[in-house]
């Protein structure tokens, strides 16, 4: 009998902090078969100062940039496209150049293969396989720095084998999100997947937030429901701002609270929808941003905000503490006294957990 196929997996990547929001300045071949990631990495001098820069939430950080190297060993590319195709062609302050992470992966299809995380907005993608990966120091100047920045690092998640559920997937498209409302715990009432999971046949729920632009199989057959909701929603820097952001997580949130089954969806079940899920569970529970992407990962261990949306939900576990300590630990506000935004924040987050 032929063997089963090894199920895909997450596996640990134990260098995230030295290549969260480094700078990439070089990618050369050495011998015998090695890929060779030049880079700068950020090392705070000081805790960040939490600010608003134009009404937007951000943090402004001083640093020190600290060349180093990132070798990938019995390396192969997978994808080198777009804008990373010709590295040499972005200048060198581009933000196509900044790096936010790695993700380590198995897949039957590709075996084991290294993802790199870059914060550009242009398409473009940095994806190999290799046998071993591993973080040098590197010659060159320190360089001190300040930045304003609204991204910070999302926990990686936790190295397990990814299941697969096709009776749950068939019926509700999406994997089941542990809730706790009026004092029970509810297993089948939240959803969160991917168009990957859904099929000719609408899911057994009551609502479907569809956030990635792509329509639903089954609309073609039967038609958009009414219930449902169609929010095209972007990632990274040109993502969700905190009030739309607010916007659908409150419209997920007030649906469970009226009993009602609800799947939120994207293209991948990754990024946004794990994003919209988390602010929800924050809505309901009054979870902090880690106890939230905990619950997701418990079930749907791909769940990964983006950078930029990892530090809005920080900000609003950092908002909600702020409003239940009586407004301790201010917020700086720009030179143009930008407070708009974030205070229809704050007002949001304490009407709906008076409503929770």
């Amino acid at each position: 009998m032929p063997r089963p196929l090894k199920r895909a997996r997450l596996l640990d990547f134990p260098h995230q902090e030295e290549i969260f929001d480094a700078r990439l300045d070089t990618i050369s071949t050495e011998p015998p078969s090695d890929i060779v990631f030049t880079f700068r990495r950020l090392i705070p001098s000081a805790p960040p100062l939490i600010l608003l820069d134009g009404g937007v939430p951000a943090e402004q950080l001083d640093g020190v940039y600290t060349p180093m190297r990132l070798r990938f060993s019995g390396a192969v590319w997978l994808r080198r496209t777009g804008i990373y195709a010709d590295l040499d062609a972005l200048a060198a302050d581009a933000d196509a150049r900044r790096m936010f992470g790695v993700q380590h992966a198995y897949d039957p299809n590709v075996g084991d293969y290294y993802w790199v995380t870059m914060g550009a907005s242009e398409p473009g993608e940095l994806m190999l396989r290799a046998q071993a990966c591993q973080v040098e120091p590197a010659e060159g100047e320190l360089e001190p720095v300040q930045i304003v920045r609204r991204w910070a690092p999302t926990p990686y998640p936790t190295p397990c084998v990814l299941q697969h559920r096709p009776v749950l997937h068939r019926r509700y498209a999406g994997d089941p999100i542990r809730i706790r409302l009026g004092g029970r715990w509810l297993k089948h009432r939240f959803f969160i997947g991917g168009v990957h999971h859904q099929r000719g046949e609408r899911p057994a729920v009551d609502a479907v937030l569809n956030l990635c632009g792509v329509e639903n199989p089954w609309c073609g057959w039967h038609g958009r429901a009414l219930a449902d909701r169609y929010s095209w929603r972007g990632e990274m820097g040109a993502g969700m701002s905190l009030e739309e952001l607010l916007e659908e997580a409150s419209w997920v949130a007030d649906r469970l609270r009226a009993g009602q089954r609800v799947l939120v969806h994207c293209f991948a079940g990754v990024n946004r929808s794990s994003t919209v899920c988390c602010a929800a569970l924050m809505l309901l529970e009054n979870l902090r941003p880690e106890e939230a992407l905990a619950r997701l990962r418990e079930r749907h261990p791909i769940a990964c905000p983006d950078p930029y949306y990892w530090f809005l939900l920080q900000w609003l576990g950092r908002q909600r503490a702020r409003e239940e300590s009586g407004g301790a630990g201010a917020v700086v506000e720009d030179s143009a006294g930008h407070s708009k935004t974030a205070s229809r924040a704050a007002s949001a987050l304490r009407r709906h957990s008076a409503a929770g």
